[in-house]
């Protein structure tokens, strides 16, 4: 674990952030490039950093709490997250990571999605199909009727939209919404 509870970037393993132990960071550890790069939690953090999980908890009847924690996006199309209208998804996404989202769709009409990205390097793809088996890119298509700020359009041709986005090698945080 990181002294201070922040990643660090050890300079020349060209791994970006890295793990270790204290000792590691104080004396120098030894980090092999070859192994994979660090995985992130929710909070865009390390997890071997051991940062919290973002949870919510509601207080009900006779003093009974529920706690829920946020459900990541899936890392395939098979395990892809259920998307609700209106409902902003706001995730990190890993230089080498994958996120998938899923909604259903209407054959012919159109959607105005809104996607924000800090990011260069993260990228996205929309897809249609009545499964993950068959999926078919669907074309961007400008704002037309949708009037919110950084909107796009599709179009599906079958029951459900699958969103795709990918690191890129770089990574970032990104905002993506369907809104209509």
């Amino acid at each position: 674990m990181v002294p201070t509870g922040k990643p660090v970037t050890k300079p020349g393993t060209g791994r970006g952030h890295v793990c270790g132990t204290r000792e590691d960071f104080e004396q120098g550890g030894l980090y092999d490039p070859l192994l994979p790069d660090a995985t992130y939690g929710v909070q865009g953090l390390p997890t071997c950093c051991g940062a919290a999980v973002p949870v919510s908890a509601v207080v009900r009847d006779a003093g009974t709490v529920v706690v829920s924690f946020p459900v990541p996006p899936g890392n395939t199309c098979a395990t892809a997250k259920v998307l609700t209208i209106g409902v902003p998804e706001t995730w990190t996404v890993a230089p080498l990571g994958d996120h998938w989202f899923v909604i259903a769709g209407t054959v012919g009409v159109a959607e105005c999605w809104q996607y924000v990205t800090n990011s260069g390097g993260v990228t996205r793809q929309f897809l249609t199909g009545n499964s993950c088996a068959g999926l078919n890119v669907l074309a961007e298509l400008g704002p037309g009727l949708c009037s919110a700020p950084a909107t796009l359009r599709v179009v599906p041709f079958f029951n459900n939209v699958y969103v795709h986005l990918s690191g890129g090698g770089i990574g970032g945080n990104y905002t993506l919404q369907r809104l209509t």
